[in-house]
Order: C-alpha cells, then structure tokens, then sequence
C-alpha cells in the first residue's frame, strides 16, 4: 500500500472516529438513546494497524442503524403525543338521527372527527379533552324527544250540483272550521246525504317534523305487447286510483301547528283497448291550524265515473268533489303513556 493510499485511509477512520465521539457524547446525555459501539483509535501516527476495511464499513452500518433507531423512536414519540391530544367518545342518540347531529357537530367544528353508525344510530367523536363536555352538551340538546301529532279526518266524494243544498261553499282550497258550530253540523248533513259518499277515515300519527301519508287505493292491471323481430312479448303494470294523502306538521314555539298536506285523487273513467283512462287530480296546501281547530280542504273535482261529458265540467253535471276534512292534535306526554 502506498502513502497516498495510506493516508485516504487514515483520513476516513478519523472522519469515523469524530462522528462516534460525538454521537457517543448525544447518547450519554440522553439514558433512552441506544449504545454506540466503540471504534477503534487510529491516528497518522499508528498507521493503519488494526484498522481494515471490513472494520470501517462494519462501524459506519453501526452508525446508520442508531441513527435510524433513534430517529423511529422520534416518529413514535410524536404520535403518542399525538395520540394523547385525543380522545374518543361515543354517543348513543335516542331520537334525533345520527347523520343529521354529525352534520350539525361539523358544521360548528369543522375539524373534529365524526364517525356515524347507522344501524346502532351512534356516534363515535375523536376529540380533544378540552372539548369533550362541551360536544356533550350539544349532543344532548340536539338528541331531544319530539311530540306527535295526531291527525284525523273524513273524506267525502260529493256530487258538485249539490254543494249548495248542503250549505257548502268551496271557493277556497282551504277553509278553516268551528269544532262545535260547523264540524259537527257539517258531518251530519254529509253523512245523511244520498249526494256524498264517506271514502275513508283516516287517523295517523307523526311526530313533529315527520311526514305521515294515507292510501285509499286500488290497482288496475294493465296489459303491454312489445313486438321484436322474432317474438312477440307481454307484460303487465299496476296503475293506482284513489286517494292518497300526506301530511308533515309543525309545531311552532306557541303551541300552533304548521302543517303542509298534499292530495291526490285518481278515478277510473273507462278504457281503451286495454289503456286505462284515468283522471287525476291532486293539490298541495300550507295552512297554520291551533291545536285541535278543523279545516276543510276541498277543490278536487273529478267526473263520475263512466261519464265522458266533458261538456258538463261547466254547470257540474256529472262531477263530483273530493271534500277532505282534518284535525291535528298535538299528544300530550300523559297520553303518548
């Protein structure tokens, strides 16, 4: 080995030999650090005794494996710190749906963490400690009980050339009744009149802010032919006449009740060939009721069924109404009992 190779040598060992003395005075300081092993001491004097080059490259893989310990043990630490700036809670909702408290809790804190369980209806909050009781509040106000509502009421098809004789006006789409002046008369000339026809009694309960619906209907089979090149195909649908009925209250902060009711009124007039003609009619209303107060719907006029004198829609000759009466009552929690 010649000089200028000797001294290459000798200049990495000591390059080697700084970076374990400083590494080795690191880890004393800290008692979590991992040992160094020690290299051996070469200088320009001692030349190259005990030093190979296997020896070096053994020490320099030693260095790069404590570097490498100490620094997973950095990216452990930082996510246990991590880890311990969280908490998780979960939250079993009563009432109130679990996607719709999520949504709300991250429309208010943006970067909390929110899992929703649908089926269990639960929420599983990853928070800091800080903010636990405070998301726990919410939580509770938000997961509150609803009252129901219970709706009832007749539905009456009238024929239109009699409306007067009853002492009914229908003008409006909705009219709003006296219990004990107008309902009770009101029902009693219906119900003893040949002109009007009690269709259904619905009676129904929702709670606040849920949809309730009523279906008095039927199904007409209808037969289709769909003709290909090589075959002839026959299938058959259901079409639906009758009433149907839905109603979504409201109950406001003093005690009224907001409630959207929609109608819808089918009536079979005939076929041809094998289409069903169908006349339907339907109507959607908002009306503010007090609790128990009546209101009459009416509006919903149909031709009788088999007449085909659309000529008569005029004076009322062969039409008929669907006259729709409800009441909404807020159910006290004695009663809900």
């Amino acid at each position: 080995m010649n000089g200028k190779t000797l001294f290459s040598w000798v200049g990495v060992a000591a390059f080697v030999v700084v970076a374990v003395v400083v590494l080795h005075k690191r880890v004393k300081s800290d008692d979590r650090l991992p040992p160094v092993r020690k290299v051996v001491n070469v200088s320009a004097e001692t030349g190259n005794a005990g030093l190979s080059l296997e020896a070096v490259r053994a020490e320099i893989r030693a260095l790069r494996e404590a570097v490498d310990e100490l620094q997973q043990k950095a990216l452990e630490t930082g996510a246990k710190s991590e880890s311990a700036a969280e908490s998780v809670g979960i939250f079993q909702l009563d009432f109130a749906d679990a996607a719709a408290v999520a949504d709300a809790l991250q429309n208010v804190w943006p970067d909390l963490r929110v899992s929703v369980q649908d089926a269990e209806n639960r929420l599983v909050v990853a928070l800091p400690p800080n903010q636990i009781e405070q998301v726990s509040r919410t939580i509770k106000t938000l997961d509150q009980a609803r009252q129901q509502v219970h709706i009832s009421g007749y539905l009456f098809e009238v024929e239109v050339q009699h409306l007067a004789q009853l002492g009914l006006r229908t003008e409006h789409v909705a009219t709003q009744l006296n219990a004990d002046s107008q309902l009770q008369p009101l029902l009693a000339a219906l119900m003893q009149s040949e002109e009007a026809r009690l269709l259904a009694r619905p009676s129904i309960r929702t709670y606040d802010r849920a949809e309730a619906s009523f279906q008095s209907v039927r199904e007409i089979p209808v037969q289709n032919t769909t003709i290909t090149e090589t075959t002839t195909i026959g299938t058959t649908e259901f079409r639906e006449v009758g009433i149907s009925l839905e109603a979504a209250p409201r109950i406001t902060a003093d005690g009224a009740i907001l409630m959207e009711v929609r109608s819808e009124y089918a009536v079979l007039q005939g076929l041809v060939g094998n289409q069903p003609i169908i006349d339907r009619r339907a109507a959607t209303t908002t009306l503010k009721l007090e609790d128990g107060e009546p209101i009459m719907i009416a509006g919903l006029r149909s031709l009788k069924q088999g007449s085909t004198d659309q000529s008569a829609d005029n004076r009322g000759d062969g039409e008929t109404e669907l006259l729709i009466i409800l009441k909404a009552e807020i159910i006290s929690d004695s009663e809900d009992q």
